[in-house]
């Protein structure tokens, strides 16, 4: 640590919480036959035009007494010819000598192409370094929460269209598999009107000639024999919406550093 009344070290943490039972909760529910983790259906946008997709998560926390604590987490998702920007926030810790702690939300952008295995981190979007090389597959487990959905082994309780908005939502359980972390209920709601380049299936996008934008699982109150508590009755929460940019040269800039990397 650089000593002097400017010194400081900085702490970053990012808002995933690894608690063993929201890990395990969120891997079974994930791992269903019913979805397949790290698949990354997209269908890409068309040449020169930026597109912004916010993909929200609401998770739930069970403490070892069974206390239940919601966390949320939102990541910005852009789309620029071949090219893929997650931007994701973290919390930075500063303390300046022996003086109190400060928190700032900050932002990592993570850069790949279509096809390609590795991207590369960007610290934020100043940031001048080559980036941290990562697998894309494991940037997007740990902070991208990227799933895709069918209903191989689903069995389909209810299907009801809204009659004003044209939403439609598909109540789903699955019959031949029990568990502490398997839901009791699955719903899929699908809309005729998003056209979002980010999916959760162009399966069922295509099934449907709709556009499936928000994923529930739903867990009912129950005791745990593995973990000897009860359960609260929880929910996992995944939805997509198109946004606007707000800032296209934020993008821009990290394009650029990723294309004058990949160039050396």
């Amino acid at each position: 640590m650089l000593s002097g009344p400017q010194s400081h070290k900085t702490i970053t943490m990012y808002s995933i919480n690894k608690n063993i039972l929201v890990k395990a909760a969120l891997i079974a529910a994930l791992t269903l036959s019913a979805i397949i983790f790290f698949s990354a259906e997209s269908v890409y946008a068309q040449p020169g035009q930026l597109k912004a997709y916010k993909l929200m998560v609401s998770y739930p926390l069970v403490r070892d007494k069974g206390d239940l604590t919601i966390l949320k987490d939102t990541v910005s998702i852009f789309y620029w010819q071949d090219y893929l920007i997650y931007k994701v926030h973290y919390t930075a810790l500063t303390r300046i000598n022996d003086g109190p702690v400060n928190s700032e939300k900050r932002y990592n952008y993570f850069v790949f192409k279509k096809a390609d295995k590795y991207g590369h981190l960007f610290y934020d979007v100043l940031d001048s370094s080559v980036g941290k090389r990562l697998p894309v597959d494991s940037f997007l487990f740990v902070r991208g929460f990227h799933l895709a959905v069918n209903t191989d082994s689903l069995k389909l309780v209810s299907s009801k269209k809204n009659k004003t908005s044209g939403v439609l939502l598909e109540k789903y359980v699955s019959p031949k598999q029990r568990g502490d972390f398997v839901p009791d209920s699955i719903f899929y709601y699908y809309s005729p009107h998003l056209k979002t380049d980010y999916t959760f299936s162009a399966q069922l996008d295509s099934i449907k000639n709709m556009k499936l934008y928000e994923v529930r699982f739903m867990y009912n109150r129950r005791y745990s024999r593995a973990n000897k508590i009860t359960l609260p009755k929880r929910e996992f929460y995944f939805e997509v919406i198109e946004v606007v940019v707000d800032d296209k040269k934020e993008i821009e800039k990290v394009i650029k550093r990723f294309e004058e990397i990949n160039a050396l």
